[in-house]
């Protein structure tokens, strides 16, 4: 018998999940009040415009899972991992009662229920931070949660009394203090990661390569040729090097959010490396950084909210604006793009607050139609 002529042993892939993966239960009470929302909701589900009686329907239909929602603002989702198939259509709901949410407060100010508008902006914000405990697609919906609610009030604050706007401000400082941390989504990532890898050398494993393409689409098919035609006995290797791409991702972009956009430097890559999963990785990983701009915006416009009703209570209590911001937390007078305080103006009751934004740069308030660039201003500001 030649030596060497046995049996050739099997590839050993890694194993990214361990164990059966936990069903999701979706019996979080803001979970089912997601679910409430989108079975109450009925066909005005994708509306985007409303006469005023839809109008009127479409926050009747709501106002359960409105007040469902804010009895349980504070009972913050614990992270479970998610595979890719997981089904959160209920994050879609919460996004519709902060629609509705952001109708009534409307009204709720036209009609002088100032108490009311409060309720409802503080209880979708903690609502919304709530969501901060899970991973970035539950961060990015509580975001866009409190960016809606947010955006209703802010143009008329200047009409706002001044105890209202003093209970205001008070409220959200508080709940910038107790808000999740925010490198908590990016690191919850991780196990997300876990599942995507596995998917991936799974389908590979069974043999079901075109799978990939409908979960990932188009885009990825050099990714895919790539892996049918890799020599078997390389594969681990491929999806343990995939795998480990991910750990770089999530260090460097945790580390990043809480720093400045001033103070962080650009993600890179291992040049050394060749990198035949980047195709997977864009979709898969760059979730996190998505997540780190869309924070970054938020905590400027969130802090430009909570100074600007300061600013207006102090006005309209003492005759004058504030002569600074130094009473309140630090965090709140730092703009996340710049690291410096705000650039802050005041002239006896009138005022101008406002951040540098992306580029970093203090054009004076200049800013278009968005209210985005080149200086990024608090929504419904005049510039």
């Amino acid at each position: 018998m030649c030596s060497g002529c046995g049996k050739k042993e099997a590839v050993v892939y890694p194993e990214f999940v361990k164990g059966e993966i936990a069903p999701a239960t979706n019996d979080h009470p803001l979970q089912k009040a997601g679910q409430q929302a989108l079975n109450d909701v009925g066909d005005l589900r994708t509306r985007s415009n409303f006469t005023p009686t839809l109008r009127s329907r479409f926050i009747s239909r709501l106002t359960p899972s409105l007040n469902s929602l804010i009895s349980n603002a504070g009972d913050g989702i614990p992270y479970t991992p998610r595979d890719l198939y997981e089904e959160t259509e209920w994050l879609e709901g919460l996004s519709i009662i902060s629609r509705a949410a952001a109708m009534k407060i409307e009204d709720s100010i036209n009609e002088g229920s100032w108490d009311t508008a409060n309720r409802l902006v503080i209880g979708v914000t903690q609502a919304g931070y709530s969501l901060m405990e899970a991973d970035t697609l539950y961060a990015a919906t509580g975001i866009e949660m409190i960016e809606t609610v947010r955006a209703a009030y802010a143009p008329h604050l200047s009409k706002a009394p001044a105890g209202i706007l003093s209970q205001l401000a008070t409220s959200l400082t508080n709940l910038e203090r107790e808000r999740p941390q925010m490198e908590l989504p990016i690191r919850n990532e991780a196990q997300n990661f876990d599942f995507a890898v596995q998917y991936i050398q799974d389908q590979m494993i069974a043999g079901k390569l075109e799978n990939l393409e409908s979960t990932f689409f188009k885009g990825s098919r050099p990714a895919i040729d790539y892996l049918k035609n890799l020599p078997e006995e390389e594969r681990p290797s491929y999806f343990d090097r995939f795998r480990s791409e991910g750990d770089d991702w999530i260090k460097h972009y945790s580390d990043a959010v809480v720093l400045p956009r001033s103070q962080r430097t650009e993600f890179e890559f291992d040049r050394r490396a060749d990198r035949p999963w980047k195709r997977f990785a864009f979709q898969v990983y760059s979730v996190v950084e998505t997540y780190v701009a869309m924070n970054d915006r938020h905590n400027a416009r969130q802090r430009l909210f909570i100074l600007t009703a300061y600013s207006y209570a102090q006005s309209k209590a003492k005759g004058e604006a504030p002569l600074d911001f130094n009473s309140l937390p630090e965090a709140i007078r730092m703009d996340p793009y710049s690291g410096q305080e705000f650039p802050y103006r005041r002239a006896g009751k009138d005022f101008q607050i406002y951040s540098v934004g992306e580029d970093l740069r203090d054009d004076g308030g200049e800013s278009n139609q968005s209210g985005l660039e080149p200086d990024l201003m608090l929504e419904g500001a005049s510039f």
